[in-house]
């Protein structure tokens, strides 16, 4: 993913800072100089930096999608149906798993809540049996249930 390149291409900053969430990351510095030179007369190039506008904008409306949900359990309920979605292994028609280290803190920061409502809600879906969670890995036992919360 290229989050950067909308704001370089305008001439700006990016107005965020990154943080991984998985286990293993890499980072490319690109001038961005050099791209704007070629890019006029590279069809490649201009197709490539077309592609990733558009995944960079299908992965903001996802997160304006999770943050919009609604309650906090619909919105917990959208970032889990996208962690399956972006990084997960569908196992079969309800179980799926995300080996990604979220902790809780961050799955509050995601769905804009507070950390004890995101665990007590995590801990209630774990109580009926639709997820199980450990240090960095998710599976979801019921998602069809969380189709369900996220519909209501």
């Amino acid at each position: 993913e290229l989050p950067c390149f909308s704001a370089a291409l305008q001439g700006h900053p990016y107005p965020a800072d990154a943080v991984a969430i998985g286990t293993e990351v890499a980072a490319l510095q690109i001038p961005i100089a050099p791209v704007l030179e070629v890019l006029p007369h590279s069809p490649g190039l201009s197709a490539a930096l077309h592609q990733a506008l558009l995944d960079h904008t299908a992965a903001l409306r996802a997160k304006i999608g999770i943050v919009c949900a609604g309650s906090v359990p619909r919105r917990l309920a959208a970032l889990m149906l996208y962690l399956i979605e972006r990084f997960g292994r569908v196992i079969n028609a309800t179980d799926a798993e995300v080996n990604l280290g979220l902790t809780r803190e961050q799955m509050a920061q995601l769905v804009s809540a507070r950390v004890e409502t995101v665990i007590r809600i995590l801990g209630r879906w774990q109580k009926a049996g639709w997820l199980q969670t450990s240090s960095g890995h998710l599976r979801i036992l019921r998602r069809d249930m969380l189709e369900r919360v996220l519909a209501h």
